[in-house]
Formats: C-alpha cells, structure tokens, sequence
C-alpha cells in the first residue's frame, strides 16, 4: 500500500516532481498537499482501498506522511469489515427468523455473476414478486410473505449489494438493479 500511494502522489498528484518520495516525506509541511489534490487523494483512497476518510479523520497527525495516512487507511478498513461482519451476521439471523416461520430463503444464480437471494413462500395463484425500497433487505417483506404464506406465491428479493444477493459489482447502480431482477425473473420463466 505504501508504494501504491508514493507512486499514485508523486505520478497523480505531482506529475512526477518528487522522484525521491517516501514514506516518511513529510507531505503537509512540504506543501505536496493542496485541496485539490487532498480531494483527488481521499477519492483515490476510497476507490482504491475501500476506506472512506471521515471529516474529523482530515487532521494533520492523519496526513503528516505516507506511513500515518496508511496507518489510518488500515484502521478504517479493518473498522468497515467489522461492521460489514456484525451486518451481515445481524442479515443472517433475520433470514434464519424467517425460515423458522416456514419462509424458504434461496440463493439463486440469475446469470452475470450475479446470484439473487430471495425469500420464498408457496400457495395458490400467481408469483407475486416484491421489491425492498433501496436500501433494505428481502425481511422487509416479511410480515407480509407470513400473511400470504399458503394462499399465495410470493418471492421477495434482495437487490445487488443490500441483503445476502452476490454480485461481482461491488457499486450496482439502478439500471444494475432493473438488469439484475430481469435476470432473475428468467430464472422463473426457465423452471
């Protein structure tokens, strides 16, 4: 990571004027860092690294050289993976809540990469399909998949990157969703 971001500053942000950067330059005092390049630099951190550098983290003992800021770029990374953990083990459980109340939950490869997870009741008359608001999970949807569970058949889904769905796109935007959900849809079409 250190040399990623020694070649990213000095090819990216210097054009190359500081051939002789390391990890110990110190790069506030030396004025490397202006807010333009600090904005190009906290995006490349996210995009790169997956750490998103909070305002409150933008302090000069964050910044004072390539070896501080990898330090922080780690511990926010390690932070969001706990949290990534503890959310989906919280995911997991409700899911688990669910089939305790006779709701199936399935994992389905829809094609792309992608493999759509749903939680699925049975009954009479057509698939009812059910789409979560942005953001939420397929439990949204559970009260009401126990209130149709035997009188009709619903599925509800999970959309690319809320819930336990896998995508290989880790940013789905909202045509990724229309796509996705398409693709699932064939999946019922070819059963």
């Amino acid at each position: 990571m250190i040399e990623e971001l020694i070649e990213f500053i000095n090819q990216d942000l210097l054009e190359g004027a500081a051939p002789d950067l390391d990890q110990h330059t110190p790069l506030l005092e030396l004025g490397i860092l202006n807010s333009l390049s600090m904005v190009r630099l906290l995006a490349h951190v996210d995009q790169r690294y997956g750490a998103k550098i909070p305002e409150h983290d933008i302090t000069p003992v964050h910044f004072e050289n390539i070896e501080t800021l990898c330090a922080l770029i780690k511990a926010l990374s390690a932070e969001e993976q706990i949290e990534s953990e503890e959310a989906c083990s919280e995911l997991d459980r409700l899911v688990k809540l669910q089939e305790s109340y006779g709701i199936k939950s399935e994992l389905v490869a829809a094609g792309a990469g992608f493999k759509q997870h749903t939680l699925r009741v049975k009954g009479d008359g057509p698939l009812w399909i059910l789409l979560p608001a942005l953001g939420n999970p397929s439990t949204s949807w559970s009260s009401t998949l126990r209130s149709v569970q035997g009188r009709h058949n619903a599925v509800a889904l999970d959309l690319a990157g809320f819930g336990l769905s896998e995508s290989e796109n880790d940013s789905p935007s909202y045509v990724d969703h229309v796509e996705y959900t398409l693709q699932y849809l064939e999946t019922l079409e070819e059963k």
